[in-house]
């Protein structure tokens, strides 16, 4: 069986007049002008480092010579969930409590994932108000702002995808996007008419949400949980990461039963050397009452650069596809719109 996520890097955008435009440029690099600055030749190496090193790669195709490969079943077999009918749009809303533990490369990793595995369009959406990373990790330099098509959509409802996909940038196979970046008052909440567009058009919609708070989830955060059919808390494997797991479950469930609306734990590893191993991290949470996943270290993810499924490690491909799963089969239990 094949790998169903060796797919090409995504093609870069550019904004024209507020709308996202491609040329013949966008198939290629952006030439070499002899000006490389350091972060540019950081961005142009790490985006294409995979996260195994030769002798695995190569350790592995010398062994599927000789035995069959079942990377390809398991990765069919944990993909059924990521797969269901979606019948009216669900989002999912990636939320956590400290920088660094991989919200947005969750966010992004979960988008690929979703619109690698389904023919149906995706939105993977950044509420951050200033400076969020979800675009990097797309592989875009730019894209519209939800605030600009909450006023595209709120002046001209969009009667098609098509319509509504000229307000949004493109960011790969069925993948679209935009910022979160705001000029105006009135905070997440006034996006609101974007979401419910986007959900017309697009079975599958998940949320970089705005940052919280540890007395209270914040407005930015609030706006995005409250429109949610399923959340995804993302924490380290450290003491304050599983601290904060604790935390935040015991928020969720003193604040009401929010419409049967549940929350998985994304359990990261961000350090490959730390003595805290997500998988058994995860273990213990779920052991605890509280749902969790592991998503272990990667060289790849850890590059902070573009995401490409292919270039994942084996593990991390297959956690990354059981937590899509379990989050798409999460948010259809959900009976509200």
């Amino acid at each position: 069986m094949s790998d169903p996520w060796s797919t090409p890097p995504p093609r870069r955008a550019t904004l024209r007049h507020g709308n996202v435009a491609t040329d013949d440029s966008a198939n290629s690099e952006p030439q070499d002008t002899g000006f490389e600055s350091e972060g540019e030749r950081l961005r142009r190496v790490m985006r294409t480092r995979p996260a195994e090193s030769w002798y695995t790669r190569s350790g592995r195709a010398l062994t599927g010579l000789f035995r069959s490969n079942e990377l390809g079943q398991q990765l069919l077999d944990a993909a059924v969930g990521a797969q269901i009918p979606v019948t009216t749009g669900r989002r999912i809303a990636v939320v956590g409590m400290r920088g660094g533990a991989g919200k947005t490369t969750a966010t992004a990793l979960l988008a690929r994932v979703y619109s690698t595995l389904r023919q149906d369009p995706v939105a993977a959406l950044d509420t951050v108000p200033q400076r969020g990373t979800l675009l990097l990790r797309l592989g875009l330099d730019s894209a519209p702002t939800l605030e600009a098509v909450a006023a595209a959509v709120g002046s001209a409802p969009p009667s098609s995808l098509t319509n509504l996909t000229q307000s949004l940038a493109p960011a790969g196979k069925n993948l679209w996007t935009a910022t979160g970046e705001r000029t105006q008052p009135g905070g997440a909440a006034a996006l609101e008419p974007a979401a419910v567009a986007i959900s017309r058009f697009m079975p599958i919609a998940i949320y970089d949400a705005a940052g919280m708070e540890e007395s209270a989830v914040d407005h930015g955060a609030a706006a995005t949980l409250a429109g949610a059919h399923v959340v995804i808390f993302v924490t380290t494997a450290s003491v304050a990461g599983l601290d904060d797991a604790r935390w935040f479950a015991q928020l969720w469930s003193q604040q009401g039963n929010h419409d049967g609306v549940q929350v998985l734990t994304l359990v990261t590893e961000p350090d490959a050397r730390s003595p805290f191993k997500a998988e058994a991290e995860a273990q213990r949470l779920t052991a605890a009452g509280i749902p969790a996943w592991p998503l272990q270290y990667d060289r790849h993810l850890a590059s902070g650069a573009e995401l490409q499924l292919g270039l994942l490690s084996t593990p991390v491909r297959l956690q990354a596809t059981k937590i899509a799963s379990a989050a798409l089969t999460a948010a259809t239990a959900v009976g509200r719109a």
